[in-house]
């Protein structure tokens, strides 16, 4: 195993990341789970500043939940009590990871809903546009590069993994040394 800087996007370290996550952990050689730990070590420090710094607003994370409590009062629910959502434009991205717009259970109920989300938002000055400023900003992060040290794992190593799909074995070939270097 050789250990090397590389440059990469935060983009790029963010998918690694989830790339690395879904791997089975009781498969694999020695060797490739250590390279895969060793990695997640410098990894996982760059994912926790990217998340924490893409946290919405505490205004908005308080009007999100508000929406959920009113289309949970108002609208279809499954059996876990999740509000359901219609395949219609997104217009709602809420913090429960619902997308869509809610389903209300009657006519008389999508009224109810409406009026209640419109006197919510004239309630609440939300900072939406300073919210679309800092999403702009995280995606123009996401394009920078940040420079990460890896461990490289033998191709043999990552063979005895077992089979991987497409997308994980090209995400995952920053790590990989060829037995030829």
């Amino acid at each position: 195993m050789l250990a090397e800087t590389i440059t990469i996007t935060n983009d790029n370290v963010l998918t690694l990341y989830k790339v690395i996550s879904t791997l089975p952990k009781d498969k694999g050689n020695v060797r490739f789970k250590y390279g895969i730990l060793r990695n997640l070590k410098n990894i996982k420090p760059i994912v926790d500043s990217l998340n924490e710094v893409k946290k919405p607003n505490e205004a908005i994370t308080k009007y999100q939940n508000d929406v959920i409590g009113l289309a949970s009062k108002y609208c279809e629910t499954n059996d876990k009590g999740l509000v359901l959502y219609t395949d219609e434009t997104f217009e709602y991205v809420l913090t429960d990871g619902s997308k869509g717009h809610p389903k209300p259970t009657s006519k008389a109920n999508k009224v109810k809903l409406e009026k209640e989300l419109l006197k919510l938002r004239e309630d609440n000055k939300i900072p939406f546009k300073e919210e679309k400023a800092t999403i702009d900003a995280f995606n123009e992060l996401l394009k920078e590069d940040v420079e990460l040290d890896v461990y490289k794992i033998s191709i043999d190593d990552v063979e005895s993994i077992g089979e991987l799909s497409y997308t994980q074995l090209s995400s995952l070939d920053f790590l990989i040394k060829d037995n030829d270097d």
